[in-house]
């Protein structure tokens, strides 16, 4: 969310939802394609490439409906937000001077909505199934990563708080990455005493 260079070419509307139906299709593809070779060799090399693609593939895609939960939720509050070319649907397209604080707090709280449903949807349908289980431990880290990321942001924004000073103080990479590690160790932690317990 902290700001970046408009760039000079926009996506239309049509564009971008083309674009992440063609990728959400391509993922469907590739994990079909992952679950049939687990299938047909039950092999250890199978089922590492599976875990990891499908966590990839799992993490980006919740990623992208973050993103369009932020755009819905700036447009319901009537901001009018260009579709950049790159860094996600709207990642550094919102202006802070051109929008109202209200407008603002709805478009971050619909990137916060908009991953949890289909989060909560993969970690519900993947979690035993042992060659796609990276879609539900995929899901689970962007989970931990946003909370543990936006949440304090959000909340310091909410109680008044200027809001690109304290985007451009939490968003900073290393912010990101050491939060990033710390909350993917806490769920690692807490995956492997879930199995140790099963």
């Amino acid at each position: 969310m902290a700001q970046y260079p408009v760039f000079a070419a926009k996506r239309s509307l049509i564009d971008a939802v083309s674009r992440d139906v063609l990728i959400t299709i391509l993922f469907a593809v590739a994990c079909w394609g992952l679950n049939s070779w687990y299938a047909a060799t039950g092999s250890t090399l199978s089922l590492i490439v599976a875990w990891v693609a499908t966590f990839i593939m799992a993490f980006l895609f919740t990623y992208l409906v973050h993103e369009w939960g932020h755009y819905l939720g700036a447009r319901l509050a009537g901001a009018d937000i260009p579709l950049g070319p790159a860094n996600g649907i709207l990642l550094g397209l919102f202006d802070n001077a051109a929008h109202s604080r209200r407008q603002f707090q709805w478009m971050a709280m619909g990137g916060e909505v908009g991953y949890l449903l289909p989060a909560a949807v993969l970690i519900a349908l993947f979690w035993n199934w042992v060659p796609l289980q990276g879609l539900a431990l995929g899901a689970a880290a962007f989970i931990v990563q946003a909370l543990y990321v936006d949440v304090p942001i959000l909340w310091k924004i909410h109680r008044g708080a200027d809001i690109q000073a304290t985007l451009d103080a939490g968003l900073t990479p290393k912010v990101i990455l050491s939060k990033t590690a710390i909350g993917w160790t806490v769920l690692g932690v807490a995956l492997g005493g879930y199995a140790a317990m099963g």
